[in-house]
């Protein structure tokens, strides 16, 4: 049998991780990355595509590409491991930024998946898309990404319904605090704030807050092993929730979510001011 897998973010942790799982197991992989010139060997996969998700353009280009390459295989699975927190207060984020963080995080994803929806249910194929749990329950700064991976989510859950008839499926993963390393990095990319902004207080907790999360993560090798099981589970899961902290965050969220509001304040120290 010919199988084909197709994983963007192949320069994540978690992207290589699942592609070199991918490759033991017998698929030929398709790495998407947005960097020029990388060879595949050096990325452990068969062959690389060139995509940045913020460009349509290239978007379609690499689509064409993908189709190309399945158009003769037994089955096809997609990857989705990029993504791209941005730290931010609403009011902060400009609507470049906001649309940005919509195109990496969903539109292109989906954009770049679409062509291959005729072959993934033909094949009765699969498609998992790397989530968070802040597209349930955000806290402050992170609405604009959690915007994009509600989003994210609704998306697979329509789609899974669809393809599911046919055999195929669409698999969200909710991640908690994994250690990817992604925390320091957030920190460091987004740590050019906004002068005078009035969430200064909420800025200033940023390096702290990332150093704990960082310290309290889930290994990498366990978020991973959980990952590759729902993913090859014979009766995939529409909706996986990966670290304890996931699943407290989806237990106050069916529950109780004005209690997370409560605690996202207190920890923060961003109290309700009362209305006059």
């Amino acid at each position: 049998m010919r199988k084909i897998a197709i994983v963007t973010g192949i320069t994540s942790p978690l992207g290589r991780g699942l592609a070199l799982r991918l490759v033991d197991d017998g698929f030929r992989v398709i790495g998407v990355t947005r960097n020029h010139g990388v060879p595949p060997n050096a990325l452990g996969v068969h062959e690389s595509v060139v995509c940045d998700l913020k460009d349509p353009g290239l978007i379609k280009r690499a689509s064409g590409e993908l189709v190309q390459a399945c158009s003769s295989v037994n089955q096809v699975w997609v990857i989705h491991a990029a993504g791209q927190p941005v730290v931010r207060s609403l009011e902060d984020l400009s609507l470049d930024e906001l649309e940005q963080a919509m195109w990496v995080n969903f539109l292109g994803p989906a954009m770049l998946t679409h062509g291959l929806l005729p072959r993934i249910r033909e094949t009765a194929g699969r498609i998992l898309w790397l989530g968070s749990m802040s597209g349930r329950l955000c806290i402050p700064l992170l609405g604009g990404y959690g915007a994009s991976k509600a989003a994210l989510k609704a998306y697979s859950g329509v789609l899974n319904l669809e393809l599911s008839h046919f055999g195929a499926h669409s698999i969200y993963v909710e991640l908690g605090n994994v250690n990817t390393g992604l925390h320091t990095q957030t920190a460091v990319d987004n740590g050019d704030f906004p002068s005078g902004s009035h969430y200064a207080s909420l800025y200033h907790q940023v390096p702290a807050l990332a150093a704990e999360l960082q310290s309290k993560a889930m290994p990498l090798d366990k978020a991973l092993n959980q990952i590759y099981a729902a993913l090859t589970a014979v009766s995939p899961k529409p909706v996986v929730l990966i670290g304890r902290d996931a699943q407290i965050r989806a237990t106050i969220g069916r529950f109780a979510a004005s209690l997370f509001n409560r605690i996202a304040r207190r920890k923060l120290k961003w109290p309700l001011q009362s209305s006059s």
